[in-house]
C-alpha cells in the first residue's frame, strides 16, 4: 500500500530543501511572474478574500480581543504618522454617529481651497505647525454636526485650531464669511 502522508512529508522536506539552496533563483522566478500577471493575481486575491471575508473578520476580532495592549499602541503609532487621516476618520465616525450626511473628500483638498488662509480670522495659517499648537491647521464644521450639521464639502472650511475652538458652537463668526 502507498502511504500518502509519507509521501506529502517527504515532499514538503524536499521542496524546503530545494528552497534554501535555490532561494535566489526561485524569488526571482516569483518575482518575474508576479510582474507579469499583476492584474491576474489582484483578481485572485479580491475573489479569495469575499470568499474568505468572515474568517477574517473573525479572526482579526479574535486577535484584537486578545491583543488589546498591542493593538493600541499600534493605533497610536500608526495616529502619530497620519495625523490627517486619523483627522479625517475622526470627523467621519462623529458624522456616522449624528447620522448626518457624509461626503467623502480630502481634508487637504479643502485646505488648498481656501488657500490656507483661516476663514474664520482671515490670517495665513501656517502648513508645518501640527495639534495642538494654537495657530495650526483645524477643520471647522459651519454648521457644526452637534448642531445638524453635514460632513460636506460645502459645510467645511480650514481655521486655526485656536479659532476653531474659541467659537467653539455658534456665534456670528460661524457663518463664512467670503472677501
Amino acid at each position: 500500500m502507498f502511504d500518502i502522508d509519507g509521501r506529502k512529508e517527504y515532499l514538503r522536506v524536499y521542496h524546503r530543501m530545494y528552497y534554501q539552496e535555490n532561494k535566489a533563483i526561485v524569488d526571482a522566478c516569483h518575482k518575474e511572474y508576479n510582474e507579469n500577471n499583476r492584474e491576474k493575481n489582484n483578481i485572485r486575491s479580491r475573489e479569495w478574500y469575499q470568499e474568505n471575508k468572515d474568517k477574517i473578520t473573525f479572526r482579526t476580532r479574535k486577535w484584537r480581543e486578545s491583543n488589546r495592549e498591542k493593538m493600541a499602541e499600534l493605533t497610536k503609532n500608526w495616529r502619530q504618522r497620519n495625523p490627517d487621516k486619523s483627522c479625517e476618520y475622526s470627523h467621519i465616525r462623529r458624522a456616522k454617529i449624528k447620522q448626518t450626511t457624509i461626503e467623502k473628500f480630502s481634508i487637504g483638498d479643502i485646505y488648498q481651497r481656501d488657500g490656507w488662509m483661516c476663514q474664520l480670522c482671515k490670517q495665513r495659517v501656517n502648513k508645518k505647525l501640527k495639534h495642538p499648537h494654537l495657530m495650526s491647521k483645524s477643520l471647522d464644521h459651519i454648521i457644526p454636526l452637534s448642531c445638524g450639521g453635514t460632513h460636506t464639502k460645502e459645510n467645511v472650511q480650514l481655521a486655526h485650531f485656536r479659532c476653531n475652538s474659541k467659537i467653539g458652537i455658534g456665534g456670528i463668526k460661524q457663518l463664512r464669511m467670503f472677501g
